[in-house]
């Protein structure tokens, strides 16, 4: 809780009284008391209501208080109790809401994606496989992505541009919407699209696997295809389990795209608020209501499942070889587009300023070794006319700096660390999830994708 702290203090267009008011469902910070907030940390540490934590529990809420106190002194003026008309954020502690729907409408969606299913996902080249229990579409289009071929046999860590690309979908009724962004991002390599059922209308399946269990599918699908790495896609709530992927096996992917990513300061109120809290306004936020956040499955699944320190992407933790693109719409009703895109810049600006060091620790290695080897050039020189001159022969131990030496040219001297880059689009007058739809902006990101991956490959 102390970095979400030190978060919305780095954050320009952000406020402490915003953050905890948002947590807080809305209230003005000025009915927040110290009670409120301490059953707020209560919930958020350790998934409890404030009387039933443990006193080495309760130590670490005032610890984060007073933490908090320091670094927002706003927060010295909260008064002391407990404020009964404040509520907050506490889902997974709170009953399930959720909209009875007939069973017409699950009949429909079931229907609608077996037509998607039997004709259009073979019509683009997908099969369906599974493996140990897990589903997945299968799109084969390369022969080049073998481990035998992997790009680690080269110089470079990072992405070629030419791996594999790995989609996980958001709270949606399947692949159907998804198909033309896949393949548009997908040409001319492999595709895998990994179901995750307990985020589909359609399943009624409750039982959403675990970021280990997930992640270790993902595995197994790798390893069944002798796919070494993949560029890994996730869209809204994939960009949450494409986080499990990348956390749990980062060797495994090469570079990462997050669209309408609801994995970003996840630990800020916007997402939790505005999906399962907000009374709907506008249009879109009706249709979320109704067709998404009130449906049963994901009702239980978000309710019981959304551990945010579990499902919060940080950026800084991306290694750094690992290119990153990242697409937010400036109409999002889910996300705060606004700071998530502050705090993409701000990642981004480290990752320039890392690569400008290396880059000049790169550029002073190489002056430093071209000098010392032309003062060793000239010294082998000498000692050789002296040698000569004597007519004595070079001993064992006078070769043994030349070992290796006919593979210089695939050694280089000092290894250089690559630093990939973050790249931001934003998607003007856009909603969540309307980018998935036939759009000029599909070759916009194709190409910022393609040029990213690319990128940190480069020499520095």
């Amino acid at each position: 809780m102390t970095r979400a702290v030190d978060l919305v203090k780095q954050l320009h267009c952000y406020t402490f009284e915003k953050y905890l008011s948002g947590f807080c469902l809305g209230a003005d910070f000025k009915d927040i008391h110290l009670g409120n907030f301490r059953s707020f940390l209560a919930w958020a540490m350790f998934n409890k209501h404030l009387p039933d934590i443990t006193e080495q529990e309760l130590n670490d809420v005032c610890r984060v208080l007073e933490y908090a106190k320091q670094e927002h002194p706003e927060l010295k003026s909260m008064p002391e109790g407990h404020n009964p008309e404040v509520k907050h954020c506490r889902m997974t502690l709170d009953p399930i809401p959720m909209i009875h729907r007939p069973l017409l409408m699950y009949v429909l969606i079931r229907l609608k994606e077996a037509i998607t299913g039997t004709f259009f996902m073979p019509a683009y080249g997908f099969q369906n496989l599974e493996v140990g229990g897990q589903t997945y579409w299968f799109k084969k289009q390369c022969s080049n992505n073998s481990k035998e071929n992997s790009p680690q046999k080269s110089s470079t860590v990072g992405s070629t541009g030419c791996e594999p690309m790995l989609f996980l979908h958001g709270i949606s009724t399947g692949w159907g919407g998804y198909l033309d962004l896949a393949c548009a991002m997908g040409a001319g390599r492999d595709i895998i699209l990994v179901d995750v059922d307990a985020v589909k209308l359609n399943s009624l399946q409750f039982q959403m696997p675990t970021p280990q269990k997930l992640a270790e599918s993902i595995n197994h699908i790798l390893e069944r295809h002798h796919i070494d790495r993949v560029s890994l896609v996730g869209h809204s709530f994939g960009s949450m389990t494409a986080g499990w992927f990348l956390r749990q096996h980062p060797e495994r992917v090469c570079h990462v795209t997050l669209i309408d990513p609801v994995s970003m300061l996840l630990n800020f109120p916007e997402v939790a608020y505005s999906f399962l809290y907000r009374n709907p306004n506008s249009l879109m936020e009706w249709i979320i209501h109704l067709f998404a956040a009130r449906e049963i499955t994901i009702s239980h699944t978000l309710r019981r499942n959304f551990w945010w320190y579990n499902n919060d992407l940080w950026l800084e933790e991306v290694p750094d070889h690992i290119g990153v693109v990242v697409g937010i719409a400036t109409h999002d009703e889910i996300i705060n587009p606004v700071a998530v895109q502050e705090y993409v810049g701000n990642c981004r600006r480290a990752r320039i300023e890392k690569r400008e060091r290396m880059s000049a620790k790169a550029r002073a290695d190489d002056a430093s070794d071209a000098s010392s080897e032309s003062a060793a050039t000239t010294s082998s020189a000498k000692s050789s006319n002296e040698g000569n001159n004597g007519n004595t022969l070079a001993t064992a131990d006078s070769f043994s700096c030349l070992e290796g030496l006919e593979n210089v040219e695939n050694v280089p001297a000092k290894e250089v660390k690559e630093v990939a880059m973050i790249e931001c689009l934003v998607w003007d007058n856009y909603s969540h999830g309307q980018i998935l739809m036939s759009s000029p902006e599909h070759k916009a990101l194709v190409a910022t994708v393609r040029s990213n991956e690319k990128l940190g490959t480069r020499a520095l």
